[in-house]
């Protein structure tokens, strides 16, 4: 019973160990302030996978209320088009950009008075990895 207790008991630790590694890092994190008194505004960065495994981001959310999604803008015979999306693969190894023109996060009442300079927290939620909370600077 003891040895059922004891492997038990290593097999959790192990567990969280494999929870605590990070999957995803986020690099050069930055969205544009919002124009005038817009509450509407982008963000991007770089989203390198360091497991080796893979991840997928499933939601975006600002730590300090407004809503985010993921989209993509896309050319259609020289019309740009922008579209939801639900959830975005980084492969293993791999790196996805977001950046303007391509993927992107789309921010919904950020808050008022973002200038050049600030940070705004995006909540970043991937499959694997969890919730992870990312400083975007203002630039």
């Amino acid at each position: 019973m003891r040895k059922i207790a004891l492997f038990i008991g290593i097999l959790l630790y192990a567990v969280q160990l494999q929870a605590a590694q990070p999957s995803v890092d986020v690099k050069e994190p930055w969205m544009r302030a919002p124009i005038g008194k817009a509450s509407v505004t982008t963000a991007y960065g770089v989203l390198s996978d360091v497991s080796g495994q893979g991840d997928t981001l499933t939601a975006v959310e600002p730590v300090n209320g407004g809503t985010a999604s993921l989209h993509e803008t896309t050319s259609d015979n020289g019309i740009m088009r922008m579209r939801s999306v639900e959830t975005l693969s980084i492969p293993a190894g791999g790196e996805v950009a977001l950046k303007p023109g391509g993927i992107h996060i789309m921010l919904m009442d950020v808050p008022s008075g973002l200038r050049k300079g600030d940070t705004l927290p995006l909540r970043l939620r991937f499959k694997r990895q969890g919730d992870v909370v990312i400083n975007f600077s203002v630039r």
